[in-house]
């Protein structure tokens, strides 16, 4: 029976509408400048990708809490560009909003989808004994939100 493939790698790229021009007059041992830089301000046009996240949250053991996240982009045509995620610890004081959490591991992070394309991310963090934790999410063309964790 043959094993399923895994993905080793997830990398997206960007085509310019115009290539970097270099500055080969300021070579040097260690790298050209840039006199031009490639055009890619088209992507500050796109319009914002609607993700839906699902955390699910593992027993603390060893003093480390897992969850597992879905992100989903939207069936509808526009991509989700660097879709980051990260832990926040609930309640800090309503004033101050989510604390950081850490140190936290991911799987992967900083994720781009593409119209109906869905990630499963795994996270590791310090257990908690007050307050809640929290995944904010958050990309270049992707609106923040937060998704409580539920604790086990």
């Amino acid at each position: 029976m043959a094993s399923p493939v895994e993905a080793v790698s997830r990398n997206v790229y960007w085509l310019s509408t115009g290539a970097d021009v270099f500055a080969w007059e300021g070579t040097d041992f260690s790298r050209t400048p840039l006199a031009e830089y490639a055009d890619l301000r088209a992507l500050a046009h796109l319009p914002l990708a609607t993700v839906d996240v699902t955390a699910e949250p593992r027993p603390a053991r060893q003093g480390l809490s897992t969850c597992r996240l879905t992100v989903q982009n939207s069936t509808v045509g526009t991509p989700a560009l660097g879709v980051h995620l990260a832990v926040a610890e609930e309640p800090r004081g309503a004033e101050l909003g989510p604390g950081p959490v850490g140190p936290v591991r991911w799987s992967h992070n900083d994720v781009t989808l593409f119209a109906g394309q869905a990630v499963t991310l795994m996270t590791r963090y310090p257990a908690r004994t007050t307050g809640r934790a929290t995944v904010t999410v958050e990309g270049f063309n992707v609106a923040p939100q937060a998704v409580p964790v539920a604790t086990t």
